[in-house]
């Protein structure tokens, strides 16, 4: 049952996880809200793992490869 409520919540919420400003995900992964894992995985960014500090080029390619791969199948 707890499984299915997070497989819910994340179907509901991934969408808009791509369209989060990515400069805000890269603040939280750097004040430790979130770990590198979910700055990939939800978020679709890239981090410097030395400083957290956001690559913008290489997110904006992962994120299109995303919406290209993954988000174009998502019901």
């Amino acid at each position: 049952a707890a499984t299915e409520k997070v497989r819910a919540r994340i179907r509901a919420e991934r969408r808009g996880w791509l369209e989060e400003d990515p400069e805000e995900v890269a603040a939280r992964y750097r004040a430790g809200e979130i770990d590198l894992l979910d700055t990939i995985r939800h978020f679709g960014v890239i981090v410097d793992q030395r400083n957290g500090h956001l690559l913008p080029k290489t997110t904006g390619q992962f994120r299109e490869m995303m919406r290209q791969r993954s988000a174009a199948h998502w019901a």
